[in-house]
C-alpha cells in the first residue's frame, strides 16, 4: 500500500454485518498513511486510553522499518495519534496536531511492537511500551529491547475542567460525560467510578476546577440504575448555587462549588453534575460521581489518627490531616467511625527550612504504619498540594524512650530547590484506616 510502505485503517464500530472495503471506507473511519521516510507502517498496531482527554480513544501505529530519506539503517518510529470521529486520512509524514512521533535509533526498528502498560512510574500518567528487536545489547549484538516511555503533552485536548464530590470521609474526581467544548462534541454513555463511603447526612462539596462561572448549574441524585447504565427512577435536586473557591488571600478564583448535604438514608448515590457556559465561552459539560452512603459512628469518643510533626533543624510543623474517617473496623468493612472534615480555602502558614536538609516526619504512635508515600508539591490549588510532584528516598525508624517503641520516624531529604514546598504524606494502617498529612515549608 502506498508504494508498499504499509498503511493502518481504523474501522468504526457498526451494528451490520456489510463488508466492509478498506480502500472506501467513506465515514465509516479512517486510512492512516505512510509518511515520505515510511516503510512498513502498521506492522503494529494498540489501542490506548484516551491520552488527549478529547473523548476518543488514542492508537499507537509502529513502523519498525521508518528510515531517513536516501539511507538503508531502519530506525524504526511508533506514532501516538489522537482519536477522532471524522474519515479525514491522517498523513504520518504531516502529523501536526494529529499525533506524536517517537523515532528509534539506529538499525534499532523501533516499532515491532507497541503497547501501553498502565502508570509504570507512578507519576500519574499512562505510560506507553514499544519494542526494539534490533537494539544491540551491552554485549549481545541485536539482543533487542522493549523501551517504556511518558507520552508528550503534545496531542492532548484540553476538554471541560474537571470535578470532583468531596466529603468528611469520600474525595472523589468524578467522570466526564457529554460534552461540547472548544468546538469539539462528545456523547458518552455514563461510565460511574467505584463508590467512595460516604456519611449519611454529610456535608459535601460538588467543585469545578475552573476559573469562569458557569451560566447554568445543577447537581441531581439517583438511587438506581437501568440495565444501560443510566440513572433511574425519581430525582433527588441538590441546591445548585456555585461559590468561588480562591487561592491564598483570595487570589486568584480556582473554582466554584456547590455545598449541601448528603441524603439520611444508606445505600448508593448516583451524582449527575451538568454545567454551560454561554456567549463566548467554552460550552457546557457533565460529571459523574459514585458514592455509597452509609451510617456513621458517633463523632465522640473514638480513636483518631496519631498526629504527624515535620522536623528539620529548627523547623517544626505539626501535620494538618485532610478529610479522612478513622475506625477499629476499618479493615473489615463493617463501619466507618469517626469522621473528620479538613476542608479549607488556603494553605498554613511556611515554615523557613534548608534547602537539602535533612529531615523527618515523626508518626506519634506506637504502631508501625503498615505503609507510607510521601510526595513533594509547589504549588496549592483550593487550599490542597496540587500540581506536578515529586518522591524523596523514604526510610522508616522506630523512636525509642524508656526502651520502649513511642513512635515511628519516617527519614527522608527537602529538595535542593528553593522556593515554597508542600509535602503531602498518606499513612495507612490496616487495622484502623488511613490519613494524609499535609505541611507548608518555605525553602532557602
Amino acid at each position: 500500500y502506498s508504494g508498499s510502505a504499509g498503511a493502518a485503517f481504523v474501522i468504526f464500530g457498526k451494528s451490520s454485518t456489510e463488508t466492509v472495503v478498506l480502500d472506501r471506507l467513506g465515514d465509516g473511519g479512517f486510512l492512516v498513511q505512510a509518511g515520505e521516510s515510511s516503510h512498513s507502517v502498521g506492522e503494529a498496531v494498540a489501542l490506548i486510553p484516551d491520552l488527549g482527554a478529547d473523548g476518543f480513544a488514542d492508537i499507537l501505529v509502529g513502523d519498525p522499518e521508518e528510515r531517513d530519506r536516501g539511507q538503508d539503517a531502519p530506525h524504526g518510529a511508533v506514532y501516538h495519534l489522537v482519536g477522532q470521529s471524522g474519515s479525514e486520512p491522517v498523513d504520518l509524514g504531516r502529523l501536526g496536531s494529529d499525533g506524536v512521533r517517537y523515532r528509534g535509533g539506529e538499525y534499532e526498528k523501533t516499532g515491532a511492537a507497541v503497547a501501553a502498560v498502565g502508570d509504570f512510574n507512578d507519576d500519574g500518567a499512562i505510560d506507553l511500551a514499544a519494542g526494539s528487536p534490533r537494539a544491540d545489547g551491552a554485549s549481545i549484538v541485536d539482543a533487542g529491547k522493549a523501551v517504556i516511555f511518558t507520552p508528550v503533552a503534545a496531542p492532548a485536548f484540553d476538554g471541560p475542567p474537571t470535578a470532583q464530590i468531596i466529603s468528611y470521609s469520600a474525595h472523589q474526581r468524578a467522570r466526564r460525560g457529554s460534552f461540547c467544548w472548544d468546538g469539539r462534541c462528545v456523547d458518552k454513555v455514563p461510565a460511574w467510578p467505584a463508590a467512595e463511603v460516604a456519611g449519611t447526612g454529610d456535608r459535601a462539596h460538588f467543585r469545578i476546577s475552573f476559573d469562569e462561572r458557569p451560566g447554568t448549574f445543577s447537581l441531581r441524585g439517583y438511587r438506581e440504575l437501568d440495565d444501560s447504565g443510566l440513572p433511574s427512577g425519581p430525582a433527588i435536586s441538590f441546591p445548585a448555587t456555585l461559590k468561588p473557591i480562591r487561592h491564598y488571600r483570595g487570589v486568584p478564583i480556582a473554582g466554584y462549588e456547590a455545598v449541601f448535604d448528603l441524603p439520611k438514608r444508606p445505600g448508593h448515590l448516583y451524582l449527575v453534575g451538568a454545567a454551560s457556559w454561554p456567549g463566548d465561552s467554552r460550552g457546557d459539560a457533565s460529571w459523574f460521581a459514585h458514592l455509597r452512603l452509609m451510617e456513621q459512628a458517633s463523632h465522640t469518643n473514638m480513636p483518631r489518627p496519631p498526629d504527624a510533626t515535620l522536623r528539620s533543624g529548627p523547623a517544626r510543623q505539626r501535620g494538618a490531616v485532610i478529610s479522612y474517617c478513622w475506625s477499629q473496623s476499618f479493615s473489615n468493612g463493617t463501619g466507618v467511625g469517626t469522621c473528620a472534615d479538613g476542608i479549607r480555602t488556603e494553605p498554613r502558614r511556611a515554615e523557613p527550612a534548608r534547602t537539602g536538609a535533612p529531615a523527618r516526619i515523626r508518626i506519634h504512635s506506637r504502631y508501625r504504619p503498615d505503609k507510607v508515600s510521601l510526595r513533594f508539591y509547589r504549588a496549592v490549588r483550593s487550599g490542597y498540594p496540587s500540581g506536578e510532584s515529586t518522591r524523596p528516598r523514604l526510610r522508616i525508624e522506630a523512636h525509642r524512650k524508656d526502651g520502649r517503641i513511642r513512635a515511628w520516624d519516617v527519614v527522608f531529604r527537602l529538595p535542593n530547590r528553593e522556593g515554597h514546598l508542600y509535602p503531602l504524606m498518606d499513612a495507612r494502617w490496616d487495622q484502623h484506616g488511613s490519613a494524609p498529612y499535609d505541611w507548608h515549608l518555605s525553602l532557602r
